[in-house]
């Protein structure tokens, strides 16, 4: 967080996309008050064009952290239909936001881990870009998440490996369904949490914020 506190300092304003964030702590007052808590939508033409899944359960990003090398390394052993791009078949595979968003595109479901340390989960922007790509969010259980989203409704929650094993031949199995709450999830946040919406918002707390430096100094 010393980070995030370096730049509290001297921002006007700070976006984070997690309503559960550290940063929100009441020892970062008032400070924090320059945060405002926004999903960042990922509307771009490259997460939205369409193209034949052919692809089960993926998963694409980084595996050094121990919280994610351990439950891939026993998902690559299992039969089911799992995709795991990390380390140099990343660099290769998906090079650039194309490629990227492509693979996304072609996957049922899009496996995401929220953890971030002991005890701490973060909402990720492959939130917001699994969603926006049509793709089965199966996110790690965290209760930021679930403000946002309704469990089982526009994603599902997993806890344990065995959990993500079901996940994936249920997807397997009932692809109608996978797609179904897939595309609860995307107009959801087609609806909720769009462009219009976010500047509206970002724009009103810049607008509040300096009404509160104004009223400080005619103080």
């Amino acid at each position: 967080m010393d980070d995030l506190d370096k730049w509290l300092r001297v921002c006007d304003a700070m976006v984070i996309f997690d309503p559960l964030s550290p940063v929100l702590s009441p020892e970062r007052a008032p400070l924090n008050r320059k945060v405002v808590v926004l999903p960042v939508p990922s509307w771009h033409a490259l997460f939205l064009e369409r193209g034949e899944r052919d692809l089960g359960l993926t998963f694409v990003g980084s595996a050094k952290r121990l919280w994610r090398y351990m439950p891939l390394s026993v998902l690559m052993t299992e039969d089911i239909r799992f995709t795991a791009v990390f380390g140099p078949r990343r660099a290769v595979e998906v090079p650039d936001t194309r490629s990227y968003a492509r693979l996304l595109a072609r996957s049922r479901g899009v496996l995401n881990v929220s953890c971030h340390g002991y005890g701490v989960h973060l909402i990720t922007g492959r939130v917001w870009e699994a969603v926006a790509a049509g793709s089965l969010l199966v996110e790690q259980d965290n209760p930021a998440t679930a403000m946002v989203f309704a469990p089982y409704r526009h994603y599902l929650p997993w806890t344990t490996v065995e959990d993500i094993v079901q996940i994936a031949r249920f997807i397997d199995r009932r692809p109608d369904l996978a797609a179904r709450i897939a595309d609860e999830a995307h107009a959801w946040a087609r609806r909720y949490y769009n462009g219009d919406r976010f500047w509206a918002a970002l724009l009103g707390h810049a607008s509040d914020q300096s009404s509160g430096r104004s009223r400080g100094a005619e103080r």
